[in-house]
């Protein structure tokens, strides 16, 4: 592999540091538990896997529950904010720890030196526009194993531009957002678009609040 397998294209820089610190209150207090759930909704696929990859884990909650079930994988977290890396690692049982590569370093730092059994993206995509989903994906889809699992989760845009409460709390969330990190992103691109397009076929997917959060799994088919 060698090398990063995105050196032709770089992000703007995006920083998580400023709300790390309040990141779990400011979920809980506007999403309850549901964002939690649609982290969780399939962590039956994970059960099996030696390897895997998540990228932007935020403070560690999925990461954590991931080592509780599956007692023997290796995991690599890419996230880019030091203080959320801080947080997962306070987080974790020491017990676990030496089972987590933490590499602090934006995605199109990322260096793969193997192949996974699992890819995560929890509230990742998000963070990013279709042309770097189109940048980024087809390089991630490489070091995902035949037959290994994808598990996304991520908010969903209403269709046909329609405004209800849903449309206008991503706006908000899109505006703190630019505020506190410097995310450029306007929009939540629908996974399912371009992951189909990239060797992966939906398997298992289920909308955890209807038209506005939604847990999918893909499994790669060649």
């Amino acid at each position: 592999m060698g090398g990063s397998f995105v050196d032709s294209y770089t992000i703007m820089a995006v920083n998580f540091n400023l709300i790390a610190p309040i990141y779990d209150f400011g979920e809980k207090f506007f999403f309850g538990n549901l964002l939690v759930f649609s982290r969780n909704r399939f962590l039956n696929y994970s059960i099996n896997s030696s390897s895997v990859l998540i990228l932007g884990e935020g403070r560690g909650q999925f990461l954590n529950q991931l080592l509780c079930v599956n007692q023997t994988c290796k995991v690599t977290v890419v996230e880019s904010s030091t203080k959320m890396i801080q947080k997962q690692k306070e987080l974790i049982p020491h017990k676990y720890l030496n089972r987590v590569s933490f590499q602090c370093i934006s995605i199109d730092d990322f260096t793969p030196d193997q192949y996974y059994d699992l890819v995560c993206t929890h509230f990742f995509w998000d963070c990013f526009s279709q042309r770097q989903i189109l940048t980024f994906l087809p390089h991630l889809t490489k070091i995902l194993k035949k037959n290994g699992f994808w598990i996304n989760s991520d908010f969903v845009e209403t269709k046909n531009g329609e405004m209800n409460l849903n449309f206008y709390k991503i706006r908000i969330l899109y505006l703190f957002f630019r505020l506190t990190t410097g995310i450029l992103t306007r929009r939540v691109e629908p996974f399912c678009k371009y992951a189909f397009k990239n060797s992966l076929q939906l398997i298992d997917y289920e909308e955890i609040r209807p038209n506005f959060i939604r847990s999918e799994v893909f499994k790669k088919v060649a």
